[in-house]
């Protein structure tokens, strides 16, 4: 998961109202053939590539280009299990259900080299409501609880062009979050709580709290501009926000992922067509394992409190204009 996206997405979103669609639209080859000092050098406008050729030995870059922007709509319904670490936190929660909307940006684009390999960037804005009102009936002694959340995004990944019209895309995504967050009445009201269960419940009420979320999934394109997404999603909601700490622990994931990003990119470079996998698996190895750490210490490696999680399956429908 690229967490820098998370960051800079604000930056990105502004610039939404600016954004083109962008396509393959030089169609025409020129080359211009020039000596310097002894080596031809050959510029080939068709695929973006400067390649020198000295001695039959080819030295150059390969560039990517953008092939589609466009505005898109993520509708997302959610089957949640919301937690704190039992270390901390004895009382269970009931499952919770609930709604999303995102709004973003998606670009997608074509690598020159493999251009049946897609990568994409998704900076969005998203808004939730999860209720355990929207799920079963909880049992004797279970905790309701009812939330609204919202935040900024990014998401990234590979993936591969079936078509003209479709295509396959496998994503990870980190988000930073604003949640709400209200300890319902139990079914059995007369069924006591720990002392540190009702402090911990305290903590984590009323006012929003800052947090984070990250996402792993499968997003398949039916048909422009419509697309179907399936993924698991990890939330935490922080009892009170300590920068320095959360920036150690951000700092740490996003130096891992950079690690992660290096390997793919040579991945790509020799097998372009299991890179989207390789990617996939990487950087969804690390998040889970990054975010098991969290669960227990809020700003791992930091030994901070624990946060309330919640773990999350999500199915949506994407439209895309």
């Amino acid at each position: 998961m690229k967490l820098f996206i998370t960051i800079l997405a604000l930056v990105c979103l502004t610039t939404f109202g600016n954004a083109k669609s962008l396509s393959f639209s030089d169609t025409t080859t020129t080359e211009e053939n020039k000596i310097i000092q002894g080596a031809e050098v050959e510029y080939d406008s068709t695929n973006n590539e400067d390649s020198f050729d000295i001695s039959g030995i080819e030295y150059g870059e390969t560039y990517n280009e953008y092939e589609t922007s466009s505005p898109t709509i993520d509708l997302y319904y959610i089957m949640a299990n919301p937690k704190i670490h039992q270390d901390e936190f004895s009382s269970k929660f009931a499952k919770a259900a609930g709604f999303e909307l995102k709004l973003g940006y998606l670009s997608k684009t074509a690598l020159v080299a493999s251009p049946n390999i897609l990568e994409i960037s998704y900076p969005y804005l998203f808004l939730s409501n999860i209720s355990s009102s929207f799920a079963t009936t909880a049992t004797n002694g279970d905790i309701n609880t009812s939330l609204w959340r919202f935040g900024v995004g990014g998401t990234s990944g590979y993936g591969w062009k079936l078509g003209e019209h479709s295509d396959i895309i496998l994503y990870n995504s980190g988000a930073m979050s604003w949640t709400s967050t209200e300890f319902k009445d139990t079914v059995n009201a007369s069924i006591p709580f720990a002392a540190k269960d009702n402090q911990k419940m305290r903590d984590f009420g009323d006012n929003f709290r800052f947090g984070t979320v990250s996402e792993d999934g499968i997003k398949i394109n039916i048909y422009n501009p419509i697309s179907i997404n399936v993924g698991y999603e990890k939330s935490f909601v922080f009892p009170r926000t300590m920068f320095w700490y959360w920036a150690a622990s951000e700092l740490t994931e996003i130096v891992a992922s950079s690690l992660v990003d290096k390997f793919v990119d040579k991945v790509i470079e020799k097998a372009p067509g299991i890179g989207p996998v390789v990617s996939w698996v990487l950087q969804t190895g690390l998040s889970y394992g990054i975010n098991t750490l969290r669960t227990k210490h809020m700003n791992w490696p930091v030994n901070t409190l624990a946060p309330f999680t919640m773990d999350n399956i999500k199915a949506s429908l994407s439209f895309s204009f």
